[in-house]
């Protein structure tokens, strides 16, 4: 697994379990207690107002989630549009190097001036390159293009830049998400860059880069493109050295902030349970779910449920996408 990949995963397994445990621990502690008619010592007014509070903090969520996925939503279709208008017939060279990248049937020549190459689509990615970059580059660097968009293709970055984009929005209260989401997106382009210097060489792959950079209109939303200001210092002085950069961490104030948020949720939640069960069930709680054995049943049966299925369900998604590719170098 590389950098980008851990990244990715960590931050969707951030996630996961922090909706696992929430959701379990408010339906153990807080609605069961709530139905049954609350605990001895209840406060009806403290847990009804931590309830609404984490009520309230989830429907923001959701509602930011709604959004991100909307925007990409639009931006999408947009951007299938216009790819649409422009598509012509690419030429021989051009399906012949797509062929032995392992990408036939997945490259799409629009008739644009401006040097583009791009990645979009969620399931089924395709690869976007435009006749003014096609004209810029020699076969070397054209082949380097198209590794480093394979990678896009094979390990489904537009769908992943999605999932990490919606969980960035969702946990708002945790500033250590949208870190990971740009950690997420520096890393993907370095693997991409890897992956083509090790099959073209360096030198291809830098030409492939600076003839994208050269393009003046803004990045197409929706989609993964091969060139990027933001990530150029930190992929020229890979392309120089031949190494990868090393992995950032969380830098220290991100983490206090993160820190923060996530004791106010703890906050909240085990007032709702004092305010809905009273003092035994916040004693229970305290003393009971934090015994190791106790957190390695709640770990089997909130977390690794939702986990595996999202797994499951990930490793489907990849598998397809990967099948649908005619293997390398088949002409």
């Amino acid at each position: 697994m590389d950098s980008a990949s851990r990244n990715f995963a960590f931050l969707v397994g951030l996630s996961l379990g922090f909706v696992a445990y929430g959701v379990c621990g408010l339906v153990a502690y807080a609605l069961v207690p709530l139905a049954a008619g609350g605990g001895p010592g209840a406060s009806p007014v403290v847990g009804a107002a931590a309830l609404g509070l984490l009520v309230a903090l989830l429907a923001a969520s959701l509602a930011l989630a709604a959004r991100a996925v909307w925007r990409h939503r639009c931006a999408n279709a947009r951007l299938a549009r216009r790819v649409e208008h422009a598509v012509v017939a690419p030429p021989a060279e051009l399906s012949a190097l797509a062929r032995e990248a392992g990408l036939a049937g997945r490259v799409v020549l629009v008739d644009r001036p401006e040097p583009v190459s791009f990645v979009y689509g969620l399931f089924a990615p395709r690869v976007v390159i435009s006749t003014g970059m096609l004209g810029r580059l020699g076969p070397a660097e054209l082949r380097a293009a198209l590794e480093h968009e394979r990678y896009h293709v094979r390990n489904l970055d537009p769908l992943r830049e999605l999932v990490c984009r919606v969980l960035a929005e969702a946990l708002f209260f945790l500033p250590v998400a949208a870190q990971l989401h740009r950690h997420y997106a520096t890393e993907r382009e370095l693997a991409a860059d890897r992956r083509a210097a090790g099959v073209c060489g360096r030198r291809p792959l830098a030409g492939a880069l600076l003839a994208a950079l050269e393009s003046p209109g803004p990045e197409p939303r929706a989609s993964v493109p091969l060139g990027g200001s933001a990530l150029l210092a930190s992929r020229l002085a890979q392309l120089e050295t031949g190494r990868p950069s090393p992995p950032k961490g969380v830098d220290g104030r991100t983490f206090r902030r993160s820190a923060l948020g996530l004791s106010a949720v703890v906050a909240l939640f085990l007032a709702a349970v004092y305010g809905v069960g009273g003092s035994p069930a916040l004693a229970r709680l305290l003393a009971a779910e934090l015994a190791p054995a106790n957190l390695l049943a709640g770990t089997a049966l909130c977390v690794a449920p939702l986990v595996s299925l999202a797994g499951l369900t990930w490793g489907r998604l990849t598998w397809s996408a990967r099948r649908s590719l005619p293997p390398k170098g088949q002409r």
